[in-house]
């Protein structure tokens, strides 16, 4: 790319400055305007003409379960893309449940309720049933610490998942058969 040379002049009759710029860039149009004129073109403008919430039912069942809800709305142009974060969201019910993040639901005691995310004038309902919330499950170790060993990777083939395990302990590769390594949690 060949640059030409842009003349600044400065105060008091001093040399001018010598910068270059790309031929046909704008002069004042900084990366991050540009970069906001792209983001804006690149989203639709229009209100969506329907909104969706998946999954359309939930069953809650225990008082540690928890359901992440995500709210899907469609624009005259077809596209679809998520809205939860900018949704706003209610409970028919809210002594049966609470929001523990956007869109993620807790059980607080038994029954059945309704989840209504609103955006732009088009809402979405779904319903949610909830069983056992005040039975409190004992900590296993295949539903949480298995879980750990696998975000941290510790059950990989070089740590706790090799064929030999690590120290002592030995888990199956990527947490693939937890029974078949753990006879602690049976």
């Amino acid at each position: 790319m060949r640059l030409q040379p842009t003349y600044i002049s400065q105060p008091s009759g001093a040399d001018p400055l010598v910068r270059s710029r790309p031929p046909g860039r704008l002069l004042g149009m900084s990366a991050p305007l540009a970069l906001l004129l792209i983001a804006t073109t690149a989203w639709p403008a229009d209100n969506p003409v329907s909104l969706r919430i998946v999954p359309s039912q939930a069953a809650l069942k225990g008082a540690r379960a928890t359901q992440q809800f995500l709210a899907i709305a469609k624009y005259p142009d077809g596209a679809e893309r998520d809205v939860t974060a900018e949704s706003a969201w209610r409970l028919s019910n809210p002594a049966l449940a609470k929001f523990v993040s956007p869109a993620r639901l807790a059980p607080s005691a038994d029954g059945a309720l309704t989840l209504t995310a609103t955006i732009a004038g088009q809402q979405a309902k779904s319903t949610v049933k909830i069983e056992d919330a005040a039975a409190i499950e004992p900590v296993t170790f295949r539903r949480e610490i298995l879980g750990i060993f696998t975000k941290r990777g510790c059950n990989t083939a070089t740590c706790h998942g090799g064929v030999k395990g690590q120290g002592g302990f030995k888990l199956s590769a990527n947490a693939l058969y937890p029974r078949r390594r753990l006879p602690m949690d049976r």
